[in-house]
């Protein structure tokens, strides 16, 4: 007859409870850690993609208003900033991105050349744009000069 025995060496005996609950606490801080590393940079490219589609609404409304000049001052029967004064104080949502509202402010410079004032020559255009995300309320703004390319002096 074959007997075995197992003898138990206590080097041998295994993990304890102890060493599974650290070894478990362990695995857990590093998956959190990638998930709030994962959520950190999924909110970082939602805002950078909002911030990119901000500045490309300020920059069509400026080539918009640029345009819009640019036609006045071809016709001479028309001020040059005739159909733009109107856009001052606008604010309205923008057709193509729902979550984006953009704000005109057109302030007059005024110019004096020679000691003679010469009113409505430069404008000063400020647009800025609001939105919301995850991380509150954002905003970008800019700012430019236009100025009646047509003779006065």
């Amino acid at each position: 007859m074959n007997k075995i025995f197992i003898e138990k060496r206590s080097g041998e005996a295994g993990f304890g409870l102890v060493e599974v609950i650290v070894s478990l606490t362990i695995l857990l801080m590093v998956i959190l850690g990638f998930n709030h590393l994962s959520n950190m940079a999924f909110m970082s490219w939602e805002n950078a993609k909002n911030k990119a589609v901000a500045y490309n609404i300020i920059q069509d409304t400026f080539e918009d208003i640029r345009n819009q000049r640019d036609a006045n001052v071809n016709n001479p029967g028309v001020g040059w900033f005739e159909n733009l004064s109107s856009l001052s104080g606008l604010e309205e949502q923008v057709d193509d991105f729902p979550l984006f509202t953009k704000k005109i402010i057109i302030e007059d410079i005024p110019t004096i050349l020679g000691g003679v004032d010469l009113p409505d020559s430069k404008k000063k255009i400020i647009i800025e744009v609001f939105w919301k995300e995850r991380l509150g309320d954002r905003s970008l703004k800019s700012e430019t000069y236009l100025t009646d390319w047509r003779g006065k002096y």
